[in-house]
């Protein structure tokens, strides 16, 4: 039984362990796991003192804030305080493109995932919504940030 073990661990370790449907095969047979809202954080992570540049201003992003401390903000108008009775939702989703695109959106491109932060808050008596989102483009090979084509729609 140890001898039937030990050789399908050398038989793993030589093939470079189990496959799994999250990691894209060498011959381009499985599609890489869509990143989650940790996947699409920590793929910002190195950019956060990236500055907002004109193009991406011009779509929503604002002019006196990082990439950091932008998702900062939505991360903590997306999160509900202990105790609050207001409602807070902070959602990412990465995906396909939609069948639309509103000029803030990245332009469509089939090595990239369409991926989302979406920050909403509303206080318990219903009134002053806080609506604002982070758009961007993630390649798919390597989930790198095309920093040239965030968008940052919201509505006070």
């Amino acid at each position: 039984m140890v001898t039937g073990m030990r050789a399908l661990l050398v038989a793993l370790v030589a093939c470079g362990g189990p496959a799994t449907p999250s990691s894209p095969s060498k011959t381009g047979g499985s599609t890489p796991s869509l990143p989650d809202l940790a996947g699409v954080r920590a793929a910002l992570g190195p950019y956060a003192d990236h500055r907002f540049d004109n193009a991406a201003q011009a779509r929503g992003c604002p002019a006196d804030q990082s990439l950091g401390e932008y998702v900062a903000m939505l991360v903590t108008n997306g999160t509900a305080a202990p105790g609050s009775k207001d409602t807070h939702r902070l959602t990412s989703s990465c995906g396909d493109f939609p069948a639309e695109l509103v000029p803030v959106d990245p332009p469509r491109d089939a090595a990239f995932w369409y991926c989302r932060i979406d920050s909403y808050t509303v206080d318990a008596a219903g009134e002053s919504p806080w609506h604002y989102e982070l758009r961007l483009r993630m390649r798919k090979a390597d989930r790198s940030v095309d920093l040239g084509t965030l968008g940052c729609p919201g509505a006070p």
